[in-house]
C-alpha cells in the first residue's frame, strides 16, 4: 500500500534524488529499460568520472517519503572524442645522419604528443605536434611510435622508417665558378652521395640575403658526380650563388655561397646609372671593399654638387638630383689602394 504522505512540495521539504545513464540517445520515460539507475546518487549534482564512451544523463527528484522519482527535462550528455593518432613524414629510404621531421594531426589545445624515435634516434624521445631535426645513426629499419592523450583517453600508433647508410650526411663539395670570355659564369660542384630522385637547384643573390631561383639541374644516378651551369645573365658586379640538393624528402643540402665579380678587366669598380640623369643616380659598388668610397659630383664650372660615401660592403646607394642644374657633371671615384678615376654624366631637367 502506497503511503498517504502528500508528494506536492511543502515548506522545508528535504528532496531526494536519483540519477539514471544511458549509453543510447533516447527520450527518457519511466520504466524505460535503456536508463539504469546509478548507486547512491543521492545529491544534487553527480561526477561520473572517467567513461569509454559518450553516455547520457538525467536526474530525478522526490520528496522523502514518496515513491516516485519525476524526471526532469534537461538530458545531460557527456561526450567522448576519441584523439587521432597519425603520423605525417617520410618513411623512406632516408638516410643515416640526414635530418627529417614528423608531425601528428592537430588534437586540439589540450591534447599531449609523446613521441619515441627509437634507441638510434635523435632525439630518442620528444613531445609537442611537430618534432624537427630527427635523425638515426644506424641504418635499418626503425619504428616511430606516437602517444596522444586529450582529456585522458589515449591513443597510439606506429610507422616504421628505412634508414639507408648512404655515406652520411649529404654534402655538396668543391662548389666553385668563374667568368668565362663571353662574361658568363659558369658554375660547378661535385656531390659524393647518391640520393633517389633528387634535384639541384640553382640560386643566386646579390646582397647574400635574397636568393632568387636560377635553374634546376637533374641529379645523377652514381655514387660520385659533378655538375655544371652556366648563368648567362649574371648582373654586372658581385654574384652570389649557391646550390640545393633536393629530394622528396625535402632539402637534404645546401652548398657555402660564393661569391664571383662579373666585370671587364678595365671597367672600372664603381658605376652610375642611369645616363642622363633626371632625378636619381644609383651608385653601384662591382666589388665589395672592406673601405669606403667616395664620390664627389661637380658641375661644368667647378663648383662641388654633392659628396657621397658608400660604406664598406655595401652593395649600392640611390642619390636625389632633381634640384642639380643642366649640364655635365663630373664624378671622381676615391677608393682606398685604388688610383682616383672619373666618370661624366648628363643632367636633364
Amino acid at each position: 500500500m502506497k503511503s498517504s504522505t502528500s508528494c506536492f512540495p511543502q515548506v522545508g521539504w528535504e528532496p531526494e534524488y536519483l540519477w539514471l545513464r544511458s549509453e543510447i540517445d533516447l527520450p527518457y520515460f519511466p520504466g524505460n529499460p535503456n536508463w539504469e539507475p546509478i548507486p547512491n546518487s543521492n545529491a544534487p549534482a553527480y561526477n561520473p568520472g572517467p567513461i569509454g564512451v559518450t553516455t547520457y544523463y538525467i536526474r530525478c527528484a522526490r520528496r522523502e517519503g514518496c515513491w516516485d522519482y519525476p524526471a526532469e527535462s534537461t538530458i545531460v550528455t557527456k561526450s567522448v572524442i576519441d584523439p587521432v593518432a597519425e603520423i605525417s613524414g617520410p618513411t623512406g629510404p632516408l638516410c643515416v645522419d640526414e635530418e627529417y621531421f614528423y608531425m601528428a594531426d592537430n588534437n586540439g589545445p589540450n591534447a599531449i604528443y609523446t613521441w619515441d624515435f627509437g634507441p638510434n634516434g635523435h632525439p630518442q624521445t620528444a613531445n609537442g605536434l611537430v618534432v624537427n631535426h630527427v635523425s638515426w645513426d644506424a641504418p635499418g629499419l626503425h619504428t616511430i611510435t606516437l602517444i596522444v592523450m586529450v582529456d585522458g583517453c589515449e591513443v597510439m600508433t606506429s610507422i616504421q622508417v628505412q634508414v639507408d647508410a648512404c655515406g652520411g650526411k649529404h654534402v655538396i663539395d668543391q662548389f666553385g665558378g668563374l667568368v668565362n670570355a663571353l662574361m658568363d659564369v659558369d658554375l660547378r660542384w661535385h656531390s659524393p652521395n647518391y640520393v633517389h630522385n633528387h634535384v639541384y637547384v640553382v640560386e643566386r643573390s646579390v646582397d647574400g640575403i635574397e636568393f632568387v631561383y636560377q635553374a634546376t639541374i637533374p641529379g645523377k644516378p652514381g655514387e660520385d658526380s659533378w655538375y655544371t651551369y652556366q648563368d648567362q645573365t649574371p648582373e654586372w658586379g658581385e654574384n652570389i650563388y649557391r646550390v640545393k640538393m633536393i629530394s622528396g624528402q625535402g632539402i637534404m643540402a645546401i652548398s657555402p655561397p660564393i661569391r664571383i665579380v662579373v666585370k671587364e678587366q678595365d671597367m672600372f669598380n664603381v658605376i652610375l646609372y642611369p645616363n642622363p640623369i633626371a632625378n636619381q643616380i644609383t651608385v653601384r659598388i662591382l666589388e665589395s671593399l672592406t673601405t669606403e668610397t667616395r664620390l664627389d659630383f661637380y658641375d661644368a664650372l667647378g663648383r662641388r654638387l654633392h659628396q657621397e660615401f658608400v660604406q664598406a660592403n655595401m652593395k649600392s646607394v640611390q642619390i636625389d638630383c632633381h634640384d642639380w642644374p643642366s649640364g655635365p657633371v663630373l664624378v671622381w671615384v676615391i677608393q682606398e689602394e685604388k688610383r682616383p678615376y672619373s666618370l661624366v654624366l648628363q643632367k636633364t631637367r
